[in-house]
């Protein structure tokens, strides 16, 4: 199930689904749009899409299965506020590592991206996906570093 609150997107993401997303983005928003006209289902569980939000604890029963998961909405409007409407990019990037001490920035996952993609055409694949962490920070950090 999906709130069409939650499918609603903003003007800066409308624009980019008609003007810049790929097919995949396009076709996601597609089903979450259908997924809100569909019928409460009779089924005795059901998965409740909540896009925007994060966990902050697991609710269980008395014997320790989950139950429940509650979350907060997410905010991101620090993000998104452009520096020519008086936003602060420069500054949202310290704001965040404050409480990301491994935060990940654009240029880091570029390079990470370059890196994986130049990996793939030696294995006959479009990428080789680094899955260890350590590896993720090197190359981004690296990436980050240099600018890239």
């Amino acid at each position: 199930m999906a709130a069409a609150d939650d499918v609603a997107l903003d003007p800066l993401s409308a624009s980019w689904l008609e003007d810049g997303a790929g097919g995949n983005a396009k076709r996601n928003v597609e089903l979450l749009r259908e997924y809100t006209s569909r019928a409460e289902p009779s089924a005795t569980h059901r998965v409740d899409l909540r896009l925007l939000r994060s966990p902050v604890q697991t609710l269980g029963d008395e014997r320790g299965r989950v139950r429940a998961l509650r979350v907060v909405r997410t905010r991101i409007e620090r993000l998104l506020r452009d520096p020519a409407d008086g936003g602060d990019a420069g500054g949202t990037e310290g704001w965040l590592r404050e409480g990301v001490p491994a935060l990940v920035t654009w240029a880091g996952w570029a390079a990470i991206d370059a890196h994986e993609r130049s990996a793939g055409p030696a294995k006959g694949r479009p990428r080789v996906k680094l899955v260890r962490v350590g590896d993720l920070a090197r190359i981004a950090n690296a990436g980050a570093a240099a600018g890239q």
